[in-house]
């Protein structure tokens, strides 16, 4: 239960967020409301656009490391941050912080499950993920207040302070274990494929019962459900990493598509 443990810190660092509210009289200082949004928009456009990417670059490098790289880029932002004036900089920083964002976004919730999964706890993933769902908003709580606080004793310490955070973030995500299960390792060039498919998302087929959105129509010539199966040959096999109730199945291969089957364990495209 160790990554668990590390799961719900890993959560509070990265939630409690000091500059959350600091951000906006921050930028009034310098920036139009109209500028402002357009700071935002382009992160909230980066975190977007860079999931399926980061989704990729996870499963081949691992979910550990892109949860290290995301702490470490927030750290590096944070640090630049209060520093500048620059509307372009800002720009880039705000691109950074989507890319952060994305680099966590899934992999924490993926080697929770797996953990979970290694140990046949599985079942027990929807509490543990509201009560990481509890400590993120609490987090949220905790930090509107204070950050408006630090930012009225210090304008550059919600800043500095959760550089520091995030941080300790990276740190802690080093003593992460990586779960060993049952699945293929992708290549660059596998994950560059898929993640192509998965952007264009023009395909879907129907095979024995299984519906696979979002790969793309030639990656698509056959499908099979390999439900109760540990290995298959031929073909990509990609592990499901999540399944909620009423057979709704997210998080296979690089993450970049959705999967939606009543009971299969395994979905293989050849």
């Amino acid at each position: 239960m160790k990554n668990i443990r590390l799961a719900y810190i890993l959560t509070f660092l990265s939630e409690c967020y000091w500059p959350s509210v600091a951000t906006l009289f921050f930028y009034l200082q310098y920036f139009s409301f109209a500028q402002i949004a357009t700071l935002w928009a382009i992160q909230m456009a980066a975190t977007n656009l860079l999931e399926i990417p980061t989704g990729a670059l996870a499963d081949v490098v691992g979910r550990k490391i892109a949860i290290v790289l995301s702490f470490t880029t927030g750290a590096v932002i944070l640090l630049i941050f209060p520093f500048t004036t620059a509307f372009g900089v800002f720009a880039i920083l705000e691109i950074m912080k989507g890319l952060s964002n994305a680099l966590y976004s899934g992999s924490m919730e993926a080697l929770v499950y797996d953990d979970l999964k290694v140990q046949k706890k599985e079942g027990s993933y929807p509490t543990v993920a509201s009560q990481i769902e509890t400590v993120t908003w609490a987090s949220w709580a905790i930090s509107s207040v204070g950050g408006g606080y630090l930012y009225y004793l210090n304008f550059r310490s919600p800043w500095l302070i959760q550089a520091g955070m995030f941080a300790v973030g990276a740190g802690l995500a080093l003593r992460l274990v990586e779960p060993k299960l049952d699945t293929i390792k992708v290549s660059v060039a596998k994950a560059v494929r898929q993640n192509w498919h998965g952007c264009t998302g023009d395909g879907m087929a129907i095979w024995g019962g299984v519906r696979v959105l979002g790969l793309g129509g030639k990656s698509l010539s056959k499908v099979k459900s390999l439900a109760g199966r540990k290995e298959a040959s031929g073909g990509d096999v990609w592990r499901v990493a999540h399944q909620f109730p009423g057979g709704q199945v997210r998080g296979a291969g690089s993450g970049n598509c959705a999967h939606y089957c009543a009971d299969c364990e395994f979905v293989h495209i050849s």
